[in-house]
């Protein structure tokens, strides 16, 4: 087993030295772990801490885990932390347990990106993760069960012990006098898992053991297929062309999405149900904004993109004060002869303006005259006519003059009572930021 932990870590490149963590029951299958580790501490140079979780649910046996596994951190000289979190006995309980240990390590390694758990999660648990989530209906994905190793935020977690039937670390624990201590609840039935153990997995043969555990690394292996399918196609986008997007499979499309909402940290997971209403929703001909948790999904013409509500509710930012000529945060402004004008920049008559200039969102109710007609018109209707959605209405700057007069809608229109009278003249020229840091003015 040793040598076997020894390829793991090679396999996954895990750094000699790097700090890592190892959750530590105090039962046979996480004493065996410690013990792999503490052998190879001074030959592979691990540098690890020890972290017990007491939930109190079962009282003096409880308090008895955390003893025995206080008692083996003296007798290796390792470093333990014991986490004091006391939970409720009632529904859900092994669940609510999860996500105390997740939350903690969240926390834990919330100022690094590369902080590592070690589990000592086997074969046997493998087979009644797959028989639960076949029971309850998974996908391929579900199917796919524990990894190696799995990804989250701020960490992972490292399986070592996931090719090792519950036998091979029992007969490992006694050939190397291991001390652990029996989990009472185990025996219980009152858990679904505990019953899949003993009622299900208990009773396999080992042809069908193996045939489920063909079935989890053939699901593996399509879901890396898809991941990596996933990754091709975002490469770091985040407004998606819906074209491109309908052209990959369903699988590739709910992974899409599925990326897409966790890149924005919204902790709802995506559903089948959810997802067939997202492919609605972007197959629709018109505009649409659709809650998603925290977040929006606005599908706009032949893109989409997903924004958190918050930001989609902003205002938006304070007002800006532009001295004079330069490059600022949203806009340049300069001061030209002009023949011809192009279709990327506004131009205003210079005579008419005068600085200071005030950039900031414009107001509901405003009005304006766009360039090229004679009538005052709303903001909002005149952006809507253009095909402006709600979201891309408020990313809409106007530039005021030192009257406090709209000059312009910052890359989209200027009012027609500062247009230039006549070509050639002198301009100022009204353009969306385009320079780089250095050349921006105070």
């Amino acid at each position: 087993m040793q040598q076997s932990l020894i390829h793991f870590l090679k396999k996954y490149k895990f750094e000699h030295g790097k700090p890592f963590v190892v959750g530590v029951s105090g039962g046979a299958d996480s004493m065996v772990l410690w013990h792999l580790l503490h052998q190879l501490k001074p030959v592979l140079k691990l540098n690890y801490e020890i972290i017990h979780f007491n939930f109190h649910l079962r009282g003096d046996e409880s308090n008895r885990d955390e003893a025995h596994v206080r008692n083996m951190a003296d007798f290796f000289k390792d470093k333990l932390t014991v986490v004091d979190s006391p939970l409720k006995k009632g529904s859900s309980v092994q669940e609510r347990a999860r996500e105390v240990r997740l939350a903690y390590f969240s926390k834990k390694f919330s100022q690094q990106k590369d902080g590592a758990v070690f589990l000592a999660h086997h074969q046997d648990d493998q087979l009644e993760t797959y028989t639960i989530r076949q029971q309850r209906g998974a996908g391929e994905r579900g199917l796919a069960c524990m990894w190696p190793v799995t990804f989250y935020n701020h960490f992972s977690i490292y399986r070592p012990l996931l090719n090792f039937s519950r036998k091979k670390i029992r007969t490992y624990g006694s050939a190397h006098h291991v001390l652990f201590v029996e989990d009472s609840s185990n025996a219980t039935a009152a858990y679904l898992r505990n019953r899949v153990r003993h009622q299900v997995v208990g009773s396999m043969s080992s042809i069908e053991k193996k045939k489920i555990l063909h079935a989890i690394k053939t699901a593996q292996k399509n879901e890396q297929t898809i991941r990596k399918k996933t990754d091709q196609f975002l490469k770091n986008k985040n407004i998606i062309s819906k074209i491109n997007f309908f052209r990959q499979n369903q699988a590739v499309r709910f992974s899409i999405i599925r990326r897409l909402i966790a890149n924005m940290n919204e902790k709802r997971e995506l559903s089948q149900k959810n997802y067939l209403q997202i492919e609605k929703v972007l197959k629709a001909s018109r505009s649409v904004a659709m809650p998603f948790g925290s977040l929006l999904l606005l599908s706009e013409g032949k893109t989409f993109y997903f924004v958190t509500q918050k930001s989609f509710c902003k205002k938006g930012p304070e007002p800006a004060v532009l001295p004079g000529l330069g490059c600022y945060e949203n806009i340049e402004l300069f001061e030209k002869k002009v023949v011809r004008l192009s279709p990327h920049s506004l131009y205003l008559d210079a005579q008419k303006v005068s600085f200071p200039l005030i950039l900031k969102p414009w107001q509901p109710g405003e009005r304006f005259i766009p360039y090229g007609r004679r009538n005052p018109q709303k903001i909002k209707d005149y952006l809507a006519k253009k095909g402006f959605s709600a979201f891309q209405k408020q990313k809409v700057l106007a530039l005021y003059g030192a009257d406090s007069k709209l000059l312009a809608l910052v890359g989209v229109e200027i009012d027609a009572r500062y247009a230039l009278p006549k070509l050639p003249g002198k301009a100022l020229i009204v353009k969306k930021n385009e320079c780089s840091p250095r050349q921006r003015g105070n």
